[in-house]
């Protein structure tokens, strides 16, 4: 059978009941109709070019229905060109209210996560910044930074924070930083990496606390370049400028300073330096040993320039018994108002020597007896001037515990 033709057949003549027969007079339009076109759905005269294929197309001209299209009443909804958003995108002039989801998130339900009292765009905060009213958390669980910021700033700082307790950083993996600081630039400003100012001068609390209960060091300086690694101004005028306390000693050092350098340069590797003339009541240095140890060992060559003041007991009131105290002083000077014992003492060092002077009081003839520790040439003991004010000297040399050797007098200074 031969391909049918769907037609749509318009005509008038003798027979209008039947489409089988027709006579010379009729008059028949006969209009091509594409395939699953239904014939009340073609107006007169339209041809096969009309019409928009079943797969799609684009229409070139108005649409204009007075029934539904998809359902939807096309007039009452409104749906102009000019009330359409594009789909390049645009800005809405009115609010959007939708009962399904955007981009798979429930809106609803991600603005009461936001806040719990609305639940509009005013929970969020903007792209431009704003002010957050509540508590800000990051849970980062992969291998990134939970926090990226790229600041251009050049006269404000990247984070700014005030309150309390202000900043905490705990580190709870091991392998890494509690902070890292770093800076790799040619600084030619007046500014440090790091800067700590306790700004008010009430404050009685230190700037920077350092608690380590481990063994590392409580803080490490490993200064490459050629610059002090510490320096210290202070402006402190009654207080110690640097104090070291170490009660816990056993077997340590409360200082150590170590040098392996075997470059012949002259140097000091440890220098104390009084630089004004008028500072007269200013001890450079000064060691104090309360036992019964040695206050200073030297392991080494010993210069000094200038002139050694030791220290010198003056008693101005001795009789009877009496113990010189060796760790205290090194010279005596003794005025006898009665008659003497140097009773053996306890604190003398080997090595020490120095010099004790009986002065006779108004009186005069007052004499001195010795204990066993003292010991005199041919045990010949002291005979000293018995003129009233006279002054003897007596040399002496600590040799071992227990001898104290005691030199010829020197009778009758004048």
């Amino acid at each position: 059978m031969a391909a049918q033709i769907p037609v749509k057949a318009i005509y008038s003549g003798s027979d209008v009941t039947s489409l089988g027969e027709f006579t010379a007079s009729d008059d028949i339009t006969i209009t091509y109709l594409p395939t699953g076109t239904s014939s009340s759905t073609v107006a007169l005269g339209d041809h096969t070019h009309a019409y928009l294929p079943l797969a799609g197309g684009t229409l070139t001209g108005n649409l204009i229905t007075t029934a539904l299209i998809d359902g939807r009443d096309v007039a009452a909804d409104g749906v102009l060109a000019a009330a359409a958003m594009p789909k390049s995108g645009g800005a809405f002039t009115g609010a959007i209210t939708t009962n399904s989801t955007i981009d798979t998130v429930d809106i609803a339900t991600r603005d009461g996560v936001l806040t719990t009292t609305t639940a509009t765009a005013a929970a969020a905060l903007p792209k431009a910044g704003g002010t957050m009213t509540a508590k800000l958390t990051i849970d980062q669980n992969t291998d990134n930074a939970g926090l990226d910021i790229d600041c251009e700033a050049t006269s404000e700082y990247g984070i700014r924070v005030t309150g309390k307790s202000v900043l905490r950083a705990e580190q709870d993996i091991s392998g890494g930083r509690g902070a890292y600081i770093t800076r790799n630039i040619a600084e030619a400003g007046s500014n440090p990496l790091v800067q700590i100012i306790d700004d008010h001068t009430s404050n009685t609390q230190p700037a920077l606390g350092i608690q380590q209960d481990g063994a590392g060091y409580g803080i490490s300086i490993d200064q490459n370049g050629n610059k002090e690694a510490l320096f210290i101004d202070s402006e402190s005028t009654t207080y110690t400028v640097m104090q070291v306390e170490a009660d816990a000693l056993t077997g340590g050092s409360a200082a150590y300073f170590y040098s392996n350098s075997a470059d012949t340069t002259s140097r000091k590797l440890f220098q104390i330096i009084n630089d004004h003339a008028s500072a007269t009541g200013t001890t450079s240095l000064y060691v104090k040993n309360d036992s019964t140890g040695l206050a200073a060992d030297f392991q080494g060559k010993v210069a000094i320039s200038k002139s050694v003041t030791t220290g010198t007991d003056t008693d101005t009131s001795n009789t009877g018994s009496i113990t010189l105290d060796f760790a205290a002083n090194q010279n005596f000077v003794l005025t006898l108002t009665g008659n003497v014992t140097l009773a053996n003492p306890t604190t003398e060092q080997v090595g020490q020597s120095g010099f004790i002077a009986f002065i006779q009081d108004g009186t005069g003839s007052r004499t001195v007896a010795l204990g066993t520790d003292y010991e005199t040439a041919a045990a010949a003991g002291l005979t000293l001037t018995a003129t009233a004010s006279a002054t003897d000297l007596v040399p002496y040399l600590v040799v071992a515990s227990g001898r104290i050797l005691l030199g010829t007098p020197q009778l009758a200074f004048a």
